[in-house]
């Protein structure tokens, strides 16, 4: 569970620091509407916390996390197949939805794996040490997620930062 929360965590990191450049240089967004889509992705992440508990009490725990990083999933390949498509202007509306979906699946998934899945595969004596260890790894991701991406920037392009970001999602999932 820590080594899913540490590329769950890394999936999102990796966007943090080449996404705003991405937009502006590539996709001819100002610096506004940049910040706009990047907001749009903190205002998801809140977005699901008044329904997680419905969500894990109606449906089982995994099938949740499982289908909120699917969601991730289809969202970063969305940007991805936006990116190689439609690579000549980006359409801001859309650039905001997909970071808010983004938003709300990581939200999600986070929220279900730190609260419930974590605890629920370990004995009861060992629920704060497997939830301190859960946290370190989220930790490490938000280091290790942003230099991934800026390497890869610098040997490739945003495609495989996005197609990185993809692979440790799905990674996570499994």
């Amino acid at each position: 569970m820590a080594i899913a929360n540490l590329l769950l965590t890394m999936s999102v990191y990796m966007l943090i620091p080449v996404m705003p450049k991405w937009l502006m240089e590539n996709q001819g967004l100002t610096a506004e509407l940049s910040g706009l889509a990047m907001a749009a992705f903190g205002v998801g992440l809140w977005t699901m916390g008044a329904f997680v508990s419905y969500l894990v009490q109606h449906y089982r725990r995994n099938s949740v996390y499982h289908w909120a990083v699917v969601t991730m999933v289809v969202s970063l390949l969305g940007a991805y197949y936006y990116d190689t498509q439609f690579c000549w202007f980006a359409d801001v509306p859309v650039m905001i939805i997909q970071r808010f979906v983004l938003g709300a699946a990581f939200g999600l998934a986070q929220m279900v794996l730190a609260s419930t899945l974590v605890i629920d595969t370990c004995e009861s004596y060992q629920r704060t040490e497997a939830n301190h260890s859960a946290s370190w790894f989220g930790r490490f991701a938000l280091s290790l997620g942003p230099l991934t991406a800026m390497l890869l920037c610098e040997l490739s392009n945003f495609d495989t930062v996005l197609l990185v970001a993809v692979g440790c999602a799905t990674a996570s999932l499994i």
